[in-house]
């Protein structure tokens, strides 16, 4: 594993030899809404050419929940950044609301995505097993 990136709202994980990557929320709310923007700027920044045959697990599990429209629209670059730079994206969320909540999105967005609460399954459908 080499940590790619950390701060306060995201953590970003590689495992090539497994071919997928881990983006971590923190616990950190995002009340500001521009940092949070700024935030993601920053990790899609990140994300290698590299990458593009790889899955990733986006794990909102520490976040708070919300899906105000300002909230989900800051939020809108990044899932679509995550969607199509990556082959799998395997998002792990820690509640039945939030698995609606994103396959709520995934359908109006036509995401790639898998919402999941399992983190072995999650994992496993970013390895492409």
């Amino acid at each position: 594993m080499t940590e790619v990136s950390s701060s306060e709202l995201w953590k970003l994980e590689a495992f090539p030899a497994e071919g997928y990557c881990i983006l971590r929320r923190t616990s950190v709310r995002a009340d500001d809404l521009e940092t949070l923007r700024d935030e993601n700027r920053a990790i899609i920044a990140l994300f290698d050419d590299s990458w593009r045959s790889w899955g990733i697990v986006v794990d909102m599990r520490e976040a708070r929940a919300r899906n105000d429209e300002s909230f989900e629209e800051a939020m809108k670059p990044l899932r679509k950044a995550v969607n199509t730079h990556f082959a799998r994206v395997a998002v792990l969320l820690s509640s039945a609301v939030g698995v609606l909540q994103v396959e709520r999105l995934q359908a109006s967005e036509t995401a790639r995505s898998r919402a999941m609460r399992d983190e072995d399954e999650a994992i496993a459908f970013a390895r492409g097993r």
